[in-house]
């Protein structure tokens, strides 16, 4: 037995030490990272960042749908998607007056998908930010730069049909220096390159609206000659009523 436990403690002796675990090296914190050139020599109050909505497209009580406002008061202000309600959110959180005042400031609005809670507030931007320039005397608003998926373009062709918009629409894919220069300078842009799928869409939209336009002249006339039966039928009642013999159909219209 004295054998056997003095080889267990020189086993015990022989075996090598365990090292400790090397230490993973810490990420680097915010205040390590390096600062991008872009905002280098940024002051407070030289951009501002609002998060007018962080929600989904489930209805929420106390959450917006998706709608960021970014604001450099030296260079202009812009919109990263928009919402269904954004335009209130900015109401809300600048008032009537600032809403009013950051709207003229707007250079560009960017879309990221055409979800719902990501573009159907754009239309009402878009509507109210001309109202506004046209009541402080611009006659003929710059169009304001919209980038986004084409399908946000078809979108915005459909929604013009029944409210005028103000807008350069510059396709995601299509983002050129020579669109952006153009913009800038307020001049007319050139019209961006149309798909066969966005001809094909727009002429049957075009086609559709005609046709509900011939159905609304041909239900108004329709129903003009009613009216005019309808009135005929009450000069006769009245004349039986009256006790007088019936009148001419002519004289009876006339009378109506």
């Amino acid at each position: 037995e004295a054998e056997a436990e003095a080889s267990s403690a020189l086993e015990l002796e022989l075996e090598p030490e365990a090292k400790p675990a090397e230490a993973k090296p810490k990420p680097p914190t915010g205040a390590e990272l390096p600062t991008p050139r872009a905002l280098r020599g940024l002051r407070e109050g030289d951009v501002e960042l609002s998060f007018l909505g962080t929600g989904s497209s489930a209805p929420a009580k106390y959450r917006n749908v998706s709608g960021i406002f970014l604001d450099v008061p030296s260079r202009g202000c812009m919109f990263l998607d928009a919402g269904e309600g954004t335009f209130g959110q900015l109401n809300r959180l600048y008032g009537a007056a600032g809403a009013d005042a950051r709207l003229r400031r707007l250079k560009m609005i960017w879309i990221s998908h055409v979800h719902a809670d990501h573009h159907v507030g754009v239309p009402t931007l878009l509507a109210e930010r001309r109202a506004r320039m046209i009541a402080s005397g611009i006659e003929n608003p710059p169009p304001l730069v919209v980038v986004g998926p084409p399908a946000l373009r078809r979108y915005l062709l459909a929604y013009e049909q029944v409210q005028p918009l103000c807008y350069h629409f510059v396709a995601c894919h299509e983002v050129r220096e020579d669109r952006w220069a153009a913009a800038a300078a307020d001049a007319e842009p050139s019209p961006p390159r149309e798909s066969e799928e966005d001809r094909q869409q727009r002429e049957d939209l075009e086609r559709s609206q005609a046709e509900r336009l011939e159905e609304l002249k041909a239900e108004k006339e329709s129903t003009k000659r009613k009216l005019l039966a309808l009135e005929k039928e009450k000069a006769i009642l009245r004349e039986k009523l009256s006790g007088k013999p019936p009148a001419a159909p002519e004289r009876a219209a006339a009378a109506a």
